[in-house]
């Protein structure tokens, strides 16, 4: 016996024209043959098989033993199926194709050829109309007998042993394999149409030889019969994936509650295949499972029946007008030289009783009675199933007409739409053209004027810009003073300093003794010989000098004072980058003196409000050292004395004429700075100059050269450069430094 190669021979029978063919004949004729397929294996398949081996030797299925389905009502069901998928959100890919629908009886895990070819030959030695019958007669035999109540019945007449009823299979409705919310297998169950459950017993008694011999797996559980429709885990593109996608089908499930995916398919064959299903050639996406053994169960033939009812048709006309003639006397054989009517008698008498002409002519009047009741109800039958599957195609290819109308419609609509849309975006876009022509002109007159109107500007900008270097020279040339005017200023602000002073702090005492960390700092940093200061009695001066010190830290050391640290620090880094560029010194002294002069606004708003915040933060300062050094606590504002608010007045007047003499000097072309280096230690004070020095401690002038500096009281002003700011190793003094000296003794 040879192997059958390629898919099964089920496999693509509803697929195409052939579906079409089979739902306008409403039946398909079963295969009534029994094969067992045989063949040498190629290179490939021994690969396969080997694959297969190597698979079976871990544990893994290798083949099944199923019933498999087909039929045109089966196809028309799963096509429609197939097409609702998509509605409900699922997965199309993961319905199962139309080839692979089966019944599964068992799994096998065999292990090499040898268990294969023992699968094979149980396969052939099976017979499934045999156990079939076995279970008919197991069934007649557990009938429960009648009662003895009852009067017995007529004893039957007697008719020859009946055929083995044909066995079919009704998959009707739809159920989950996990629940209906979060499930990956849909399947159709089985139902037996006779309610006995002849269709399970049969499948157990038929899978029992395999499990006894071992060589099919005993999953533990009942056996549940199901044909997979779908199934999430075998979708196309999942391979290499992990986890199984599990969806809602339960309005899926809702819909199709109920539903004869196909009624009355006849079970007639009983194969063993190869796990993993394969294309077809020459269909539309089929797979179909690779068939290793098969067997099939003879019943009687669709076919033959046809053929037996049109017997019945072509000799009913003779039929019934012998009836009469039949009743009356016997019946004789009739001898008809026509063979197609010999061949249809036979026919129809091989499926009724026999009749001879023995028999009374009630009793063969009674026989073609029955047969013509019979006829009739087959006829009956075929004509329901043939309004059935007419009723199903129609209904069928309507709600693909409606949906493929409903689909034309829509596509329709949108593509007027789309064209209506193309037609306005076709009107705005000459529209834009038509703009974009009149702004095209717009801007060329537009850019006439802008160059005529940016000739006019350079020429403004120039005179502008000559005006303003006429007015900044002017502005600079105005602010430029002698040396006499800085010296006076300089005298004016130091004897003030020492009157503020002496009116206020002559007779204050200094206790030095209890100064915190951070005040006594400060008055190091100010005046690091205070403490020689206090050994000689020299506490105004050492006052004095704490204050010059104050003014000189706030407002003369400053770049220009009034700015913001964050604006001085610009300014520093600007002259610099000045110099780095290599520029003369009497060009960043000129630049210096022109931009601070711009700054030195009486109208500056801005300007005025931090000038009288610095005056008022070195008041502060002041204010508190000096407490701090002559042991008194500060009062508020609101509780000061009125010699206080004197005292505080006067030295702000003295503060703001120091920010005014700062300013004055910053916007000088020369280089005027306010020196005040005061000794740094008791053991090197520096001895006296009289060049840049005059002493306030009343010492001999002949004593004064061999004298050392113990303090300065006010700083010196030193000149460098000359009023246009060149010439920069001049040097000149022209305010001489106060400072209190010590005698060489």
């Amino acid at each position: 016996m040879r192997r059958r190669q390629g898919p099964l021979p089920w496999a693509g029978a509803m697929t195409g024209s052939k579906a079409l063919l089979g739902v306008m004949g409403g039946f398909t004729p079963p295969i009534q043959h029994l094969a067992i397929h045989r063949s040498y294996r190629s290179k490939a398949e021994r690969q396969e098989r080997s694959q297969i081996d190597s698979r079976s030797t871990m544990g893994r299925p290798t083949h099944f033993l199923s019933i498999p389905l087909a039929g045109s009502q089966l196809a028309r069901g799963w096509a429609a199926f197939r097409a609702a998928v998509v509605d409900y959100g699922l997965p199309e890919e993961a319905v199962r194709p139309l080839g692979t629908l089966h019944l599964t009886l068992g799994i096998f895990t065999l292990k090499g050829d040898e268990e294969v070819e023992r699968a094979r030959g149980m396969l052939a030695e099976m017979k499934p109309g045999n156990v079939l019958a076995e279970l008919v007669r197991a069934t007649a035999e557990e009938a429960p007998p009648p009662s003895s109540s009852s009067p017995p019945p007529p004893p039957p007449p007697p008719t020859p042993t009946p055929p083995t009823p044909p066995l079919s299979v009704t998959l009707r409705g739809l159920r989950p394999m996990q629940k209906a919310s979060k499930t990956s297998v849909v399947y159709a169950p089985p139902t037996d149409d006779d309610g006995e459950g002849s269709l399970r017993r049969l499948c157990e008694r038929l899978r029992k030889p395999f499990l006894d011999s071992g060589l099919m797996k005993d999953e533990g559980r009942p056996l549940l019969l199901h044909a997979t429709l779908f199934n999430t885990n075998t979708r196309r593109g999942r391979r290499g994936g992990r986890g199984r996608l599990e969806v809602d089908a339960t309005e899926l499930l809702r819909r199709y509650d109920g539903f004869v995916w196909a009624e009355d398919i006849p079970v007639t064959k009983l194969a063993i295949c190869r796990m993993g299903a394969k294309k077809v050639e020459g269909t539309d996406g089929d797979e179909a499972y690779e068939v290793e053994a098969e067997t099939h169960h003879n019943q009687p033939s669709v076919a033959r029946r046809a053929r037996a009812l049109q017997a019945f048709f072509f000799s009913l006309q003779t039929v019934g007008s012998a009836q009469h003639t039949e009743a009356t006397m016997p019946l004789k054989p009739r001898c008809n030289n026509n063979n197609n009517n010999s061949s249809s008698s036979s026919s129809s008498s091989s499926n009724s009783n026999d009749t001879t002409d023995d028999d009374p002519p009630e009793k063969q009047l009674q026989d073609k009675n029955k047969r013509i009741a019979h006829l009739e109800e087959e006829m009956a039958r075929m004509q329901r199933d043939f309004l059935r599957d007419e009723s199903q195609t129609s209904t069928f290819w309507q709600a693909k007409h409606s949906a493929l109308h409903r689909q034309f419609l829509e596509s329709d609509t949108e593509l007027r739409l789309l064209r209506s849309e193309a037609e306005r975006r076709t009107d705005e876009r000459d529209d834009l053209l038509r703009g974009r022509e009149v702004l095209r002109r717009e801007l060329g007159r537009r850019d006439d004027d802008v160059r005529r109107l940016a000739a006019q500007v350079r020429g403004l900008k120039d005179f502008v810009v000559s005006s303003s270097t006429r007015c900044l020279g002017a502005a600079a040339a105005a602010q430029q003073a002698s040396d006499d005017v800085f010296g006076d200023a300089m005298a004016w602000l130091a004897n003030g300093l020492q009157n503020w002073v002496i009116i206020n702090f002559r007779r204050a005492k200094l206790d030095v003794s209890h100064l915190d960390d951070e005040t006594a700092v400060e008055l190091r940093r100010l005046v690091p010989s205070y403490e020689l200061l206090l050994l000689h009695s020299a506490k105004i001066h050492l006052l004095q000098s704490v204050v010059s010190g104050i003014l000189v830290d706030s407002v003369f050391s400053a770049y220009f004072a009034g700015l913001s640290d964050e604006q001085m620090r610009d300014f520093g880094r600007m002259e610099d980058l000045l110099c780095s560029f290599a520029a003369p010194d009497e060009a960043i002294n000129q630049w210096r003196s022109s931009t601070l002069a711009l700054l030195q606004s009486p109208t500056s708003v801005l300007l005025q409000a931090q000038t009288t915040t610095l005056a008022d933060t070195v008041v502060n300062r002041i204010n508190l050292l000096l407490e701090a050094l002559l042991g008194t606590t500060s009062s508020s504002s609101s509780s000061q004395s009125p010699s206080q608010t004197s005292r505080d007045s006067s030295l702000a007047v003295l503060v703001n004429k120091a920010i005014d003499l700062a300013r004055l000097l910053a916007v000088q072309r020369a280089v005027l700075r306010v020196d005040l280096e005061q000794p740094s230690s008791d053991d090197a004070l520096p001895p006296f100059d009289a060049d840049s020095m005059e002493d306030v401690g009343e010492l001999d002038e002949d004593a004064l050269p061999a004298s050392r500096v113990a303090c300065l009281v006010f700083p010196a002003l030193i000149k460098r450069g000359d009023e246009n700011g060149a010439q920069m190793q001049l040097r000149n003094v022209i305010a001489k430094a106060r400072v209190l000296c010590l005698s060489p003794d």
